[in-house]
C-alpha cells in the first residue's frame, strides 16, 4: 500500500513522478487541510497519522491537467489484481479525476468521476476499486485530475493498494466511536464489516464473527459480535455490534477489532481496526456551570485552525 508516509510535506518518494509536460503538480500534504479554502479534506484518510496527496487548484485555469505516474508495478505474481484507493473531492468547482494504466495493450481508463462529492472537508473518503487483470505483466498508473472552474478544486489520494482480488475477502473499514465517548458501563462498539472479494457470501450459512480487545480501565475486556443473516455482495458492507462495553470516565482506551478466522479469508492485511477512544466526564450535578477555573472541565476543541 502506498501512503506517501515516506515523503514530507510538498515531497513525493517512491518513485512517484509529476509529469513534466502538463499544467501543475499533485503535492504531498500532511494531517490538516490543503492551502485552499472550501477545498479538500480535513485529514489524511488514514486516521491520526499519515500523509496523502492532492492537486492544487490555486493559481491554475480551468480545465488545466496534472499527471502522476506511479513507479513499474509487476502483476505477474497475482492471479487477479485489483486497484484500490481512496478520494476526498469537496469544493463547489471540482473538476474531475480519472485513473489510468499503461501497460502493454497501451493506457486503460480505469476510474473516472467528476463533480463535487463531498459536501465538506470533515466528509468521510471515499472508496474506488477498478480490475487490473489482462492489462499486462508489467504496468504503470496514472492519476490525472483536471481542474474545475475555479480555485475549489482541490483532488486528495490516499492509500492506494495493488492486491490479489481473492474470492473471499473479508475486510475491517470502520469503527466507532473512535476518539470521544461519555462514560457508559454498557456501551456498544459498532464496527463496519466488507466483503472485499468477489464472491458472494451467505452470512445464515456462514456466519462472521469479530473480536474486539479494549485496553484502559481497570481490566483488559474481551468480547465478540456475530453477523448471521442476510448477505454480502462484493464491495457491501455490514454492521457488527458489540454491546457490553465499559467505558469508566475519564480515562483513555485503545480498541483493536480482528475478523476472527474465516474459511478461505487469507488476506490478513485488512482484518484488522483500531481506535483510541477519550472518555469525557459526565455531568450529573445541576444546576451545572463552568468557569474553567480549574482547567477545561472536559470540553475539548478542534476545527480548522483551532484556536480555543
Amino acid at each position: 500500500m502506498e501512503s506517501f508516509t515516506a515523503g514530507s510535506p510538498g515531497t513525493i518518494l517512491n518513485g512517484w513522478l509529476n509529469a513534466t509536460d502538463d499544467d501543475g503538480d499533485w503535492f504531498v500534504e500532511s494531517d490538516g487541510t490543503t492551502n485552499s479554502s472550501d477545498t479538500g479534506p480535513l485529514d489524511d484518510h488514514t486516521p491520526k497519522g499519515s500523509l496523502y496527496i492532492y492537486y492544487e487548484a490555486t493559481g491554475g485555469d480551468p480545465g488545466d491537467v496534472s499527471e502522476l505516474t506511479s513507479p513499474c508495478i509487476d502483476l505477474s505474481v497475482l492471479s487477479n489484481p485489483r486497484l484500490g484507493f481512496w478520494y476526498h473531492m469537496y469544493g463547489e468547482d471540482m473538476g474531475t479525476l480519472e485513473v489510468y494504466a499503461v501497460g502493454d495493450a497501451g493506457p486503460s481508463l480505469l476510474f473516472s468521476i467528476s463533480g463535487e462529492q463531498q459536501t465538506d472537508e470533515t466528509d468521510p473518503w471515499i472508496e474506488a476499486q477498478a480490475s487490473l487483470a489482462g492489462l499486462g505483466s508489467t504496468i504503470q498508473l496514472i492519476f490525472k485530475s483536471t481542474r474545475g472552474a475555479d480555485f475549489t478544486s482541490d483532488i486528495a489520494v490516499d492509500d492506494i493498494e495493488i492486491f490479489d482480488f481473492a474470492p473471499t475477502d473479508l475486510a475491517l473499514i470502520g469503527i466507532s466511536p473512535n476518539e470521544l465517548t461519555c462514560a457508559d458501563s454498557n456501551a456498544t462498539v459498532n464496527i463496519v464489516l466488507e466483503n472485499a472479494g468477489s464472491d458472494s457470501l451467505d452470512l445464515a450459512a456462514t456466519p462472521v464473527s469479530v473480536d474486539l480487545e479494549v485496553i484502559g480501565g481497570a481490566t483488559p475486556q474481551t468480547l465478540s459480535g456475530t453477523v448471521n443473516s442476510g448477505g454480502l455482495l462484493t464491495g457491501q458492507s455490514t454492521v457488527i455490534s458489540i454491546s457490553g462495553v465499559n467505558f469508566e470516565g475519564s480515562t483513555n482506551y485503545s480498541l483493536t477489532a480482528v475478523v476472527a478466522p474465516f474459511t478461505g479469508n487469507n488476506n490478513a492485511t485488512n482484518d484488522t481496526i483500531r481506535a483510541n477512544v477519550t472518555v469525557v466526564p459526565a455531568i450529573s450535578t445541576f444546576p451545572y456551570t463552568e468557569g474553567f477555573e480549574n482547567g477545561d472541565g472536559g470540553w475539548t476543541s478542534s476545527g480548522v485552525n483551532n484556536s480555543w
